[in-house]
């Protein structure tokens, strides 16, 4: 069957009478970008953007002409300090607000510097009763989630997008949900196959990881009719309350 393809400026339509059930569909994740993908004049990153703002993913993906094209047209940089900040009660994990898709945790607990930061959040925060406005070193010192995916395939980009685990476990959580989210997050990458570059572990985070893994596998034993989709909330769990022993933090207040 003749194919048509009509082109006009850097944009290639190709029409077909018949549709092959193997063709990739609108939005799967691509692996090499296509030629004639649209550019837009994107405007220049402003100045500081690469100290206080997070690059934000923009994975490849089929678009509606069948083309393997960047998602977003430009770069979108989230500046945490363009509205406020926030941390939870330990100062463990940090967010800079709701503001989906934009919005990044931040895990503050891996440095010197970074604890210092969610502390100075903390205490802008109980200055002003809502929120910190001081936010830029939640980018510089802190390591926020999207920076687990950095360079990862597009296809460990929109798996770990939104875990399923982000809504189903880290709601219990009470005042640690930065903490619990920003390992939703990490525990995607981890144990997602596309995702082919995993997180530098520190001791406990490897110990934890480990020790439920092996506690998973005698379960999964037991009880193999078990869903994956349930075995990732259990591990998840299993997982932040070794780690929450691990790392000394405060007892975890569940709801």
């Amino acid at each position: 069957m003749p194919r048509l393809v009509l082109t006009f400026g850097t944009l290639a339509i190709t029409a077909s009478s018949q549709r092959h059930n193997d063709s990739p569909s609108h939005g799967w994740p691509c692996n090499n970008e296509s030629a004639h993908c649209l550019r837009a004049p994107c405007p220049a990153p402003r100045p500081g953007s690469s100290t206080r703002c997070v690059l934000q993913p923009n994975p490849l993906v089929v678009n509606c002409a069948g083309l393997c094209c960047q998602e977003r047209l430009c770069d979108t940089w989230d500046c945490p300090s363009d509205t406020y900040c926030q941390c939870d009660a330990a100062g463990l994990a940090c967010d800079d607000g709701v503001r989906a898709p934009k919005s990044n945790v931040f895990d503050c607990g891996q440095s010197a510097d970074a604890k210092k930061c969610a502390l100075g959040i903390i205490h802008e925060t109980e200055r002003s009763d809502l929120y910190a406005t001081h936010c830029d070193c939640l980018a510089s010192e802190c390591r926020p989630h999207v920076a687990l995916v950095k360079d990862q395939p597009s296809a460990c980009v929109l798996e770990c997008r939104k875990p399923e685990t982000l809504d189903a476990i880290c709601p219990n959580y009470d005042d640690q949900q930065d903490w619990c989210s920003f390992y939703a997050y990490w525990e995607c990458v981890v144990h997602t196959d596309s995702c082919t570059t995993k997180p530098a572990k520190s001791t406990c985070e490897a110990q934890c990881d480990t020790k439920v893994q092996q506690v998973l596998g005698v379960q999964m034993e037991k009880e193999p009719w078990k869903s994956r989709l349930y075995s990732n909330r259990d591990r998840l769990d299993m997982f932040l309350q070794c780690l929450g022993v691990c790392v000394t933090l405060p007892a975890v207040q569940m709801v």
